[in-house]
């Protein structure tokens, strides 16, 4: 939105707290322009870190990333079988990440609830078009799920669903 467009609303509007709410839209907005966060996550608390700083935080374990986002079906379906995967793996060295490419971060937090996500496994993509971990692993579409090994090289950029017996055997 050009400059002059946002001073003249701000003139003009007498109303602080519809000023307000447009200066926040505007804001949560601007995470996601072209060329911005380029590879960055943001938690629940709205706490920006780097993917590799939060992928270096089990850097002992090994991780299996969800890719999803509130409006996918298919990715919302899979979070049960998640929750039983993880069930199956909880005394062991697995981490489960859920980053969310939701360009709308209110219903990635609503998403977040109702799916009881827990808040430090759980981050939404800035930028998702331009995040180098969308591009490095040619995610076209989700869900998409990465294994990545206890060295942080990825395992299987393209591993099977939660539902799929397979995950159980690669992991």
């Amino acid at each position: 939105i050009p400059e002059e467009y946002i001073k003249k609303f701000k003139s003009d509007c007498l109303d602080k707290g519809y000023q307000r709410i447009i200066s926040e839209k505007i804001n949560e907005q601007e995470a996601f322009l072209v060329g911005k966060n380029q590879n960055k996550l943001v938690n629940i608390h709205g706490i920006t870190r780097d993917v590799e700083a939060v992928l270096s935080s089990y850097s002992n374990s090994v991780v299996l990333i969800d890719f999803w986002a509130s409006w996918c079906a298919p990715c919302r379906q899979e979070m049960a079988f998640s929750k039983n995967f993880k069930k199956l793996y909880e005394r062991k060295k697995i981490h489960f990440l859920y980053f969310s490419i939701d360009t709308n971060s209110k219903d990635w937090k609503q998403a977040n609830k109702e799916e009881a996500l827990n808040e430090s496994d759980s981050y939404l993509i800035l930028n998702p078009l331009n995040a180098a971990i969308i591009k490095q692993n040619k995610i076209l579409s989700i869900p998409r799920y990465i294994l990545i090994g206890k060295n942080k090289n990825t395992v299987f950029s393209d591993a099977p669903r939660p539902s799929d017996p397979k995950l159980k055997r690669l992991v």
